[in-house]
């Protein structure tokens, strides 16, 4: 079934959903893909995209899932409603590697309007980056470094710019981002044992950069987060 993006954030109440390319959710015997109608140039590939995340599940690719008593006894109150939006971007990230490959190699897509779409899309996200204190910018260069991670899997142009897009917006992030690709790229993330694997490692460079700069409230919130 078909939506859009807008009536998905809408329904959800997440902020920032209307700004996506794209959304998928698989309800019982129903698979509901939400596009962006004011994309139409990158509908097709965005299609693709969605319906890959719920091939993945199949498959065996790790997900993410909140250890809900972990939280409780960890975490106040007012952070768990922050936990189900960092659950699914964290799922998501992991998949995108894979994703793309399969994007370019099984189907005849116009992958450059996908991927400058994307550009666009992260470059305002980054520029959009507020952060009134030390534990509001640590929170956000964590996950400036789990987004960033799929940057490297980006089509040449649009990787180049972004890439040095972020690293001049944020120095640290970018660095850590960097150094964990490294470790990332010898593993893999192309089959479910690899990507589980990678993932992994993934939430504990998190953490680290977290515990680092002392921000134990921020590194609970991503060990409630269990990768399965």
């Amino acid at each position: 079934m078909l939506t859009t993006v807008q009536k998905v954030a809408k329904v959800s109440g997440i902020n920032g959903v209307e700004g996506y390319l794209g959304a998928a959710k698989e309800n019982d015997d129903l698979i509901l893909v939400a596009l962006n109608p004011n994309k139409p140039e990158s509908q097709e590939s965005t299609f693709v995209h969605e319906l890959s995340h719920i091939m993945l599940d199949y498959e065996g690719y790790p997900n993410v899932r909140i250890n809900e008593q972990y939280a409780m006894t960890n975490l106040p109150q007012h952070l768990w409603t922050q936990l189900p939006k960092l659950q699914a971007y964290f799922s998501s990230v992991l998949d995108h590697p894979e994703i793309y490959r399969r994007m370019r190699e099984s189907y005849n897509l116009n992958m450059e309007a996908y991927f400058d779409g994307l550009l666009k899309q992260k470059i305002n996200r980054i520029n959009k980056k507020k952060s009134s204190n030390d534990q509001e910018l640590v929170f956000s260069n964590q996950q400036d470094i789990l987004d960033g991670l799929e940057y490297f899997y980006y089509d040449v142009k649009q990787r180049t710019e972004i890439l040095a897009h972020f690293k001049k917006k944020s120095n640290s992030a970018y660095n850590s981002c960097l150094g964990l690709q490294r470790v990332i790229d010898k593993i893999g993330m192309h089959n479910p044992i690899s990507c589980r694997k990678s993932a992994e490692i993934i939430q504990d460079r998190i953490v680290k950069y977290g515990e680092k700069r002392s921000q134990k409230l921020l590194n609970n919130m991503w060990k409630a987060l269990e990768i399965e």
